[in-house]
């Protein structure tokens, strides 16, 4: 059974989703539209200088995109994200073995390395991945970082389309963001809950964790602000014990033979 086959299975077994645990500030004037024109002014910053990264053509690397796109499809069957209407959600695979990492842009922009890719070792970890990179995008936390070090007209005229040096740095801003401890947290719970009613693990990226151990993972490096890194895998599975999730779908010869698929 294909992700894709599995969303009739979360729909019929929603009765555990629950409401995240932190709320956005408001934010007057920058609307979703404006979050979603920032994140292609940011991806088309990217395409327009080569050599800061490759994109894998999905029109050359279909099954790859597919696959993919398949665990995003069933993530948003859960219906959990409160802005999965609004942000358009396109996944860009980035072709680097040397990098360990994924994000989110504003507007949902999602992207992955295929170093991090060849690193997982089943579909539950990348399905418990995505899940939490779609959540700070929901919670507009990139917008929020954003917003720290830039002001709202700034980040107004970018999204429009003006000023494309300024572009490039708040992409490479973006690259290197990095969370604070709340929202990690926040997004790990997410992940948790939205996972749970579905026939997968809800802790996989308690699993992840446990497989990456002291590595360096830039992932990791960008997520895991906890004093211990232990607390944070001991938070996600008392949090899959507390919600009663019994699914145990991992996956692992689906995601081998795609890794296979991989330049």
């Amino acid at each position: 059974m294909s992700p894709t086959q599995l969303i009739l299975v979360v729909l019929m077994s929603m009765s555990l989703a629950s409401c995240w645990e932190i709320t956005p500030p408001t934010i007057t004037g920058f609307t979703l539209r404006d979050e979603v024109n920032l994140g292609q002014q940011i991806h088309e910053a990217w395409l327009s200088v080569p050599d800061s990264i490759t994109i894998l053509d999905p029109a050359e690397h279909q099954e790859v995109y597919n696959y993919i796109s398949g665990l995003r499809a069933f993530i948003l069957s859960t219906r959990m994200l409160e802005n999965q209407d609004a942000f358009t959600w396109d996944i860009f695979v980035i072709q680097d073995d040397t990098k360990t990492d994924m994000f989110t842009t504003a507007g949902g922009y999602i992207y992955v390395h295929t170093g991090l890719l060849k690193y997982l070792t089943n579909e539950n970890q990348l399905l418990n991945l995505l899940a939490h990179e779609m959540a700070y995008a929901d919670k507009r936390y990139n917008k929020d970082f954003l917003q720290t070090n830039y002001n709202f007209s700034i980040l107004l005229d970018v999204s429009q389309g003006g000023n494309a040096e300024l572009t490039h740095d708040i992409a490479t801003d973006l690259l290197n963001a990095k969370y604070e401890k709340a929202m990690v947290m926040a997004a790990d719970s997410f992940t948790v809950q939205a996972i749970c009613p579905t026939p997968y693990d809800a802790a996989g990226l308690a699993d992840f964790l446990l497989q990456a151990g002291n590595e360096p993972l830039d992932w990791i490096l960008r997520h895991n602000n906890m004093t211990d890194p232990m607390t944070r895998i001991n938070n996600i599975t008392t949090h899959k014990s507390d919600l009663g999730c019994t699914g145990n779908f991992v996956r692992a010869s689906n995601y081998q033979a795609f890794i296979k698929k991989l330049p």
